[in-house]
């Protein structure tokens, strides 16, 4: 890498405009779901006020319609916000309908408001959501979009934190941001974490050399 961070940078990607609107609409209308609610429409709701919703959770869920699922457990949130075993069953429907974005948007607010939350975090450690949070990054980072990187990055040291990749593209980051004490704080826990990392090792290397 150079100082000013150009040389041997990969190529910017082309975007298909309409899939990024998509993407974004998509991620927009999650935090409406998953959000809490500036005032539910019940708002003396119960546990059985929900329970209907979380029968109707349960059978869609064992007969794989996970849209079903998120519907029914959205409903339940809807009523019970602050309830964090129901935003579980929704992250969970979101996870095996494939739609990791939503999953780790449900995920980081449950884990926000309870870190030590066991089912929240056996979910968070997920192999897909792992590989959809560092698939973004990197999509980011291959289009100089270091901001928006690092939202996926920082999801996935607070989701995995013994994972040491996440720090070698926060690394990376903080590199193009010129926070070089920082870049190498966070490689050398990579290494800590990960020894034989080759790219953080080469990259550690080339700083100290520098």
């Amino acid at each position: 890498m150079s100082q000013d961070g150009k040389a041997g940078e990969p190529p910017l990607l082309e975007i298909d405009i309409d899939d990024d609107m998509e993407e974004t609409y998509e991620r927009m209308s999650v935090i409406d779901i998953v959000g809490v609610p500036e005032a539910a429409p019940t708002p003396t709701a119960t546990p059985k006020d929900v329970q209907p919703y979380l029968s109707q959770w349960l059978l869609a869920f064992s007969t794989g319609d996970y849209e079903g699922a998120i519907d029914a457990a959205s409903e339940a949130v809807w009523l019970l916000p602050e309830d964090n075993s129901i935003r579980c069953k929704l992250a969970t429907a979101f996870l095996m309908a494939g739609k990791y974005s939503q999953a780790a948007e449900a995920l980081e607010y449950i884990l926000g408001k309870d870190p030590d939350h066991t089912e929240a975090r056996s979910l968070a450690d997920s192999r897909e959501i792992l590989a959809y949070l560092l698939g973004e990054a990197r999509v980011a980072l291959k289009n100089r979009d270091y901001g928006t990187a690092l939202i996926p990055i920082k999801r996935a040291i607070n989701f995995v934190p013994t994972f040491a990749e996440p720090y070698v593209l926060r690394a990376i980051v903080h590199y193009q941001h010129g926070r070089r004490s920082d870049c190498i704080a966070d490689l050398k826990k990579a290494l800590e974490l990960e020894p034989r990392h080759e790219q953080a090792s080469k990259l550690l290397q080339e700083l100290e050399r520098a």
